[in-house]
């Protein structure tokens, strides 16, 4: 998932591009790391994540440490508690439910002749996510199976994974929160949300 705003000249990238996620990873770890520093800035001062702080800064710190297993457990917990804030289901374990819940507030709070590139982006990410939920990082795993080789929040956080994981995996994550950042930015605008 792709959270920044999207220029012309990238999105033409995007849709010429045989592996995406390479455009995505040398976007943010190409030649310096300007772009991830300001998702990570802008996340750790979103006002939606001041109850995630202390959690959020230990975070960053296994990154900046390379630990990248420990920081995609800790990103998984804060998405989680994330999606539960702005869907407000607190009760709620169920992505799907949660993923519907956000989708219908968007489509309350959004108007669609006002939308900006992100917000349309991150909409049509959104939207698709919610579509096809069995098949992204929130996906249902058999742990009779082998491990899937996409990152799975089910493999990671109920301790099953066996694999490594790389700072691309943690920008996934990431790039998640940034976006439930934003969107609870235009949902919440009036209960705490950050101002648009």
């Amino acid at each position: 998932m792709f959270s920044d705003d999207i220029s012309i000249d990238f999105a033409e990238a995007i849709c010429n591009s045989d592996n995406i996620d390479t455009l995505v990873e040398d976007y943010y770890f190409g030649t310096d790391t300007h772009y991830i520093d300001i998702v990570m800035n802008r996340c750790d001062k979103a006002k939606c994540l001041r109850d995630y702080q202390n959690l959020f800064l230990q975070i960053t710190d296994t990154y900046s440490r390379q630990q990248y297993h420990l920081a995609c457990i800790g990103l998984f917990a804060i998405a989680d508690g994330l999606m539960a804030d702005i869907s407000t289901m607190k009760k709620s374990t169920s992505f799907e439910k949660r993923i519907k819940s956000i989708e219908q507030k968007m489509a309350d709070k959004i108007e669609l002749d006002t939308i900006d590139r992100r917000t349309f982006f991150i909409h049509l990410q959104f939207d698709s996510l919610g579509d096809n939920l069995s098949n992204s990082v929130f996906g249902f795993s058999d742990f009779t199976r082998d491990e899937p080789n996409e990152l799975n929040r089910h493999w990671l956080l109920h301790g099953r994974t066996h694999k490594t994981y790389s700072r691309y995996d943690f920008l996934k994550i990431l790039l998640w929160i940034d976006q439930l950042v934003f969107l609870d930015s235009i949902i919440n605008i009036t209960s705490g949300g950050d101002d648009k």
